[in-house]
């Protein structure tokens, strides 16, 4: 009596197939009861509920699709992004000659920001370098912003420069462990780093978390694709959209992770002469494809791989890191 196969075709998923299947199980041996009528008529009540409606032949069918590459993400990179961006923080530093300039730093351990060597040198390029001492005297005197999203803030200041390598363009700096307000520097956390060298492929995703122009915190994660690495010098590059104020930031994963340290900007020829990529080739059909499609790249930020970093901290600073990263 039971039409449960062409029911069956149906997929159902709410519960009524399983309950059509027992009622179907326990009719043969209930019909001359009372209970035995009452399933009988639920069955009925129930496949009727099934029916598709009048003139419909079958179930429509609504077709998706995935144009280009699958570029969804789960709502959870936007949380754990933004728990990321808590690490980042604005720099000012102040310069004995005069002034002040702005960069980007981050928390890698629990009172150590990272940030570049040339933001805490401040200076440009006409002008005569920092001594040693002035050097010492920039970063001691530098201001950090934290949670400097909306125009609110919590200020901390920096207490000392621990080490800094001008070729490889870092600082790291120890900072206070509470604000000026008694705010304690660990509520920002710390970003985790990848301590190897990372396999990237040309167009992979990479992020950057920065304060452009001394700005409220921004991020690049639209048109950011990894262009290729120079292995001899340490450095990577990639187009994701910096301004003056940006050195320093992270350079991020899409499992926000920091792979490197953003530095600047360069011409591409200079590292991958004769090996010229178009923006099309990159993904970048969404940016006014009409004019921009069929272009070179020409330009391209760099950064520096933050396993290289590590490789040159001393000894007792890179096991302080390694702890605060869980890695021993």
């Amino acid at each position: 009596m039971c039409h449960c196969q062409t029911i069956q075709s149906q997929q159902l998923v709410d519960g009524r197939w399983p309950i059509l299947i027992l009622i179907e199980a326990l009719l043969p041996g209930t019909q001359s009861l009372t209970a035995g009528q009452r399933l009988s008529a639920l069955y009925q009540e129930i496949r009727k509920s099934l029916e598709p409606p009048v003139g419909l032949d079958s179930q429509p069918t609504f077709e998706e699709i995935i144009i280009g590459e699958d570029e969804k993400v789960p709502v959870s990179f936007l949380e754990n992004g933004l728990k990321a961006a808590q690490a980042v923080a604005r720099i000012m530093v102040p310069r004995t000659i005069g002034g002040r300039v702005f960069g980007t730093g981050w928390l890698i351990a629990p009172n150590l920001v990272l940030t570049n060597h040339h933001v805490v040198r401040a200076r440009g390029a006409k002008e005569p370098t920092a001594t040693p001492r002035e050097l010492g005297q920039q970063a001691s005197a530098s201001v950090l912003w934290f949670g400097y999203n909306v125009g609110t803030y919590t200020e901390y200041r920096c207490t000392d420069l621990v080490y800094a390598n001008e070729v490889l363009d870092y600082a790291l700096l120890h900072i206070a462990e509470t604000s000026i307000n008694s705010v304690p520097l660990s509520d920002w956390g710390v970003l985790k780093v990848i301590q190897i060298q990372p396999n990237l492929a040309q167009g992979t995703r990479l992020n950057v978390i920065q304060h452009p122009g001394g700005r409220v915190k921004e991020i690049a994660l639209r048109s950011n694709f990894y262009i290729g690495s120079v292995a001899t010098s340490g450095r990577f590059h990639y187009l994701s959209d910096t301004e003056t104020g940006s050195s320093g930031s992270p350079v991020l994963d899409d499992n926000w992770q920091v792979i490197g340290l953003h530095r600047a900007w360069d011409y591409y020829n200079r590292h991958y002469k004769g090996q010229s990529i178009r923006f099309n080739s990159l993904g970048l059909q969404y940016t006014a494809p009409s004019k921009f499609s069929d272009l070179a790249v020409e330009t391209i930020n760099e950064g520096v791989l933050i396993h290289t970093i590590l490789d040159d901290l001393p000894e007792l600073v890179e096991r302080e890191i390694e702890h605060a990263q869980g890695w021993s």
